[in-house]
């Protein structure tokens, strides 16, 4: 009888013993798998992870041809002037390099609040296309062959390549015609309606950017009197001037 039950309680240690080496045999390495970062996701992926805000996907019912080289695009950062700098440093790298541009809809949106007339495509179209994450470069000087695209990092200022075509650039940036009306009854409100006015925007920064001056640059910020000095000279250039 007793060996019977070592018998029975021998059996259940050796089938246990098949239970757990089959699981390590061929369910872990499936888990592991699936726990490994994936190199492929589709573009509708990559673009939400270039935004920094969630851009609801705008479902489209047809689809474009998948691009057959590689890419130029951005993550989102920034307000609106970091974001032009942005904009038109992937339309620069993409007439530079021959790649098609895509701008994450995140920036279209943000920018087509206040231009009419940008060019670029989203990534709507190629949504579902594949893209291999780990074959993108982040400038033009890691960039080596034309199946390898290029991710922009946010913040990207690129001035000796977007200002070789600044002419064409300058096209994309055309203000909305309700907010060019605003501005200019403003302007002409300001200047109590005389004609032959020279008007002088003075763009003065400060918060955030006066630590980023000193860090950077190790330079001091433009003082009160630099600002009374510029607006004195302008008024002393123009008959008529209003800053």
């Amino acid at each position: 009888m007793l060996n019977s039950h070592h018998n029975i309680l021998f059996k259940a240690i050796v089938l246990a013993l098949c239970v757990i080496s089959s699981v390590h045999i061929f369910i872990f390495p499936l888990y592991g798998l699936e726990s490994q970062p994936n190199s492929v996701k589709t573009l509708q992926a990559l673009e939400q992870s270039l935004c920094s805000t969630n851009t609801r996907h705008h479902k489209v019912w047809k689809k474009t041809k998948c691009p057959n080289y590689g890419i130029v695009t951005v993550i989102q950062g920034g307000g609106y002037g970091n974001q032009m700098w942005e904009y038109a440093s992937v339309w620069a790298l993409a007439r530079r390099t021959g790649l098609e541009p895509y701008i994450p809809r995140c920036i279209k949106l943000k920018l087509e609040q206040l231009f009419s007339s940008l060019s670029l495509p989203t990534f709507e179209g190629i949504s579902h296309c594949a893209f291999e994450t780990d074959k993108f470069v982040r400038s033009l000087d890691e960039w080596n062959y034309t199946n390898q695209s290029i991710i922009l990092p946010r913040y990207i200022i690129q001035p000796e390549l977007v200002l070789t075509w600044v002419q064409d650039i300058k096209q994309e940036f055309t203000i909305r015609k309700p907010l060019l009306v605003k501005a200019q009854y403003i302007l002409r409100m300001a200047a109590k309606n005389a004609s032959n006015c020279t008007f002088v925007g003075v763009h003065v920064r400060r918060t955030d950017y006066l630590n980023r001056v000193i860090d950077k640059f190790t330079v001091k910020p433009a003082s009160k009197t630099f600002f009374i000095s510029a607006m004195t000279h302008f008024e002393k250039r123009y008959p008529r001037v209003f800053l």
